[in-house]
């Protein structure tokens, strides 16, 4: 199953790639030896780094890698609870967020949207940083960057059972 955001993905990857790869010439260009070939007016690295290289072999990856990453790099991380989500397990997911400098767009149709509020991290990551929280059933499903979601579900996971661990507790008298 292709998810929904799939083709808005591949094509920023793709994207990325090649930029990447166009600085990685700009800087071997810009840093190489200051001898200059006569015959094309380049540098001798740069030129020797243009002529080592298939072009075409270089869009393939970068196109290719661009089509693949979507899936390796999002994902859907899922995180059971023993009771309904309330309330308070809300408050607890928030505070989570905000700790770790995530701001909530929206909360509709028993979603939470969160995004960071870095806009280096959100340009690096190409605006595609939500976070998207699905507490409609049982497990809560979070969904997005692969290393923010998975990070973000673990210690939300650790702390509603530190919570639910903490109600369930007799109270000393």
């Amino acid at each position: 199953m292709i998810p929904k955001r799939y083709p808005i993905r591949a094509i920023k990857s793709i994207l990325q790639f090649a930029i990447i790869a166009f600085l990685v010439f700009a800087i071997s260009f810009l840093l190489g030896s200051k001898q200059v070939n006569q015959d094309t007016g380049l540098p001798y690295t740069f030129l020797e780094l243009i002529q080592s290289t298939n072009l075409t072999m270089l869009i393939l990856f970068c196109v290719g890698f661009g089509f693949i990453y979507p899936f390796i790099g999002y994902i859907s991380q899922k995180v059971s609870i023993v009771r309904p989500i309330t309330e308070e397990d809300k408050e607890v997911i928030k505070k989570l967020f905000s700790d770790t400098r995530y701001q909530m767009i929206s909360d509709e149709d028993n979603k939470m949207v969160f995004r960071t509020t870095n806009q280096v991290a959100r340009f690096t990551r190409l605006f595609e940083d939500a976070i998207e929280v699905d507490y409609s059933s049982n497990p809560i499903i979070f969904s997005g960057l692969r290393r923010d979601t998975y990070r973000l579900s673990r210690a939300i996971d650790w702390q509603l059972r530190r919570t639910a661990e903490k109600r369930e507790m007799p109270k000393d008298e």
